[in-house]
């Protein structure tokens, strides 16, 4: 879905729901990856989104694709480390996830969240408007 604050709000709503982050040093955010460039640079906007948000160092570690990979980033990863599951949904990804973080607490993936469908709207409305401005 790209960077958006909304999506930062929501990863820390799922953060919270599985850990006190006042009692973690660092995130590490576990997305599906990408070998598309753009894709892996909003994934670095979104973990700087939900730096903001938290007060703590985030970095990306994926799961597939390109990029450094999830158990490299929680390897090198220093302190009470927690992980934010950057992922739509349950299924193989989300499961993954969890098999590579081990004993790292993690959060449940984005799921059914209303702000999550209100951005998805939005943004489809907005790129409806683009269209009929390119025609």
């Amino acid at each position: 879905m790209g960077p958006d604050p909304l999506l930062a709000d929501v990863l820390v709503d799922r953060l919270l729901a599985c850990v006190e982050l006042e009692s973690m040093d660092r995130v590490v955010l576990a997305a599906a990856g990408s070998s598309d460039r753009r894709a892996l640079l909003d994934c670095s906007a979104t973990a700087a989104l939900l730096a903001e948000r938290i007060d703590r160092p985030v970095e990306v570690g994926y799961v597939s694709g390109a990029g450094e990979r999830l158990g490299s980033v929680l390897t090198r990863s220093t302190g009470r480390v927690a992980v934010a599951t950057y992922l739509l949904a349950p299924g193989f990804f989300a499961d993954r996830v969890r098999r590579i973080a081990a004993d790292h607490p993690v959060s449940a993936p984005l799921g059914a969240d209303p702000r999550i469908a209100a951005l998805a709207l939005h943004r489809y409305a907005a790129a409806c408007k683009m269209s009929a401005v390119a025609v």
